[in-house]
């Protein structure tokens, strides 16, 4: 059997996708409070160091930008990475609601739900630890590559109710 792969160092503002999803342990501190706030509101936490963790889920095709790399010889329980999400596929709801437009009360207007902002992913930054860093199955991507969220464009339908 061959163990042998392509060794990869990103360097600091490297973008990589999850070709898998990633679960792993997200510590409870202050670093990581923009995304502990996104998965689990109103979670108490300090903001030093702690060894308290919740497990979070990033699914595939989620963006992750290097933000900050954290390596020191003979302090190996120290070292992670930080990184800030730049796509989180997930973040538009894609559940289909009606409203009345108020310029044309006659028709029906389709839109999608997008996600409340505190409930977004995108734009948190958060660590983690080495050793669940090199657990991903990642490929790399150019930021120019990087999904962009896609709203549709509101349209109008007839008055006919909306079917799924």
């Amino acid at each position: 059997m061959n163990d042998a792969f392509k060794f990869f160092v990103p360097d600091i503002g490297d973008c990589i996708q999850l070709v898998e999803d990633w679960e792993f342990p997200l510590y409870l501190e202050g670093r990581n409070s923009s995304f502990v706030n996104v998965i689990k509101p109103g979670i108490k936490y300090g903001y030093r160091h702690s060894n308290n963790t919740i497990l979070a889920t990033l699914e595939a095709g989620t963006v992750l930008q290097v933000d900050r790399i954290y390596i020191r010889k003979g302090k190996s329980e120290w070292s992670s990475i930080t990184f800030y999400i730049k796509y989180a596929p997930n973040d538009i709801n894609r559940e289909k609601r009606a409203c009345i437009d108020k310029h044309w009360p006659s028709s029906t207007t389709v839109i999608e739900a997008e996600v409340a902002p505190e409930q977004k992913r995108k734009g948190c930054r958060f660590w983690a630890k080495l050793e669940s860093v090199n657990e991903l199955f990642v490929r790399r991507i150019n930021n120019e590559d990087i999904p962009v969220d896609q709203k549709r464009p509101r349209t109008r339908k007839s008055t006919k109710p909306i079917e799924e």
